[in-house]
C-alpha cells in the first residue's frame, strides 16, 4: 500500500511537471471562481458573519472547496483519460484491485491539493491574521470523506457511460452554495437533522468551529461522522455495482 502510494504521488507530480501550464491554470481557475463568487456574493448580499472571522471562514471554505472538488471529479476524469489513451483495461488486469488504486490515488491528491493549499493558506494567514481551529479541520475532513464517496460514485458512473463532464458540473453548482454560504453553521443550529445531509453538517460544524467554539459538541460531530461514513460506503457500493455492469456489458475499453 505505502509502494502504491510512493508510486502515485510520483506519477503526480510527473503529471505536474510535464503539463505546467494545464496545472496551473486549473488551480488558478478553480481558486478565481472560489474568490470571484464568494466576494461577489458578498459585495451583492451582505454577510452574517462578523468581520473578524471573515477571514477564516472563507479560508476555510476555500480549502474545503479544492480539495472536494478535486475527489469528486478527480477519479471520473482519470478514468475517462484512461479510456482514451487506451490503458484501463491496464487497471482492472493489475496486481491491485481498481477500488485500491483509486483511493490511493485519492489519497494522492488530497496530499498534493491540501500541500498547495497550504502554502496559500499560510500567506492569508500572514496577511490577515487569522487562525483555524482544530475542530474545524477534524469537521472538514469529514467533507473530505463525503467527497470521496461521491467520487466513487463519479468513476461508477464514468465506466459505465464514458462522459460525466456534465455531472460534475451540476456537482460543482450544487456544492457552490454549501462551501460558499456563511449561514452553514446556522443551518445546524436550526434544523440539528442537517446534520446528516452531505457537506451541510460537516461544513456546518467545521464553520461553527470558528464562530462559535463553545456551541461545537462532540455528540454533533459524531452524527456527522456516521452520516460521511455512510456517503462514503454508498458511493463504494454504487461504483463496484457500476464496475460489474461494465465488466458485464464488456465495454470496459471503450469509449
Amino acid at each position: 500500500m505505502i509502494y502504491l502510494l510512493q508510486m502515485e504521488l510520483g506519477r503526480s507530480l510527473l503529471q505536474m511537471r510535464r503539463y505546467p501550464l494545464e496545472t496551473v491554470l486549473s488551480f488558478l481557475i478553480l481558486t478565481g471562481m472560489f474568490f470571484g463568487i464568494a466576494y461577489g456574493s458578498t459585495a451583492a448580499f451582505g454577510s452574517t458573519v462578523p468581520a473578524t472571522y471573515a477571514a477564516g471562514i472563507t479560508m476555510l471554505s476555500f480549502i474545503g472547496w479544492m480539495l472536494c472538488m478535486g475527489l469528486l471529479s478527480g477519479p471520473a476524469s482519470e478514468l475517462e483519460a484512461e479510456a482514451q489513451s487506451g490503458t484501463v483495461e491496464q487497471l482492472f488486469t493489475g496486481g491491485h484491485a481498481l477500488t485500491r488504486i483509486l483511493m490511493v490515488r485519492m489519497l494522492a491528491s488530497v496530499m498534493v491539493t491540501g500541500a498547495i493549499v497550504a502554502v496559500i493558506a499560510l500567506v492569508a494567514g500572514r496577511v490577515a491574521h487569522l487562525t483555524l481551529a482544530p475542530a474545524a479541520f477534524a469537521s472538514l475532513g469529514l467533507a473530505v470523506i463525503t467527497a470521496a464517496g461521491g467520487g466513487f460514485a463519479m468513476a461508477g458512473c464514468a465506466l459505465v457511460f464514458k462522459k460525466t463532464r456534465s455531472i460534475a458540473l451540476l456537482l460543482t453548482f450544487g456544492l457552490m452554495p454549501v462551501m460558499m454560504a456563511d449561514s452553514a453553521a446556522q443551518w445546524i443550529d436550526r434544523l440539528p437533522a442537517a446534520l446528516l445531509l452531505p457537506f451541510v453538517g460537516s461544513m456546518g460544524l467545521a464553520k461553527g468551529a470558528i464562530l462559535d467554539p463553545a456551541g461545537w459538541s462532540w455528540s454533533a460531530f459524531a452524527l456527522a461522522s456516521l452520516a460521511s461514513c455512510g456517503y462514503f460506503g454508498a458511493g463504494l457500493l454504487f461504483f463496484s455495482r457500476m464496475r460489474r455492469v461494465a465488466m458485464r456489458r464488456g465495454t470496459i475499453g471503450h469509449y
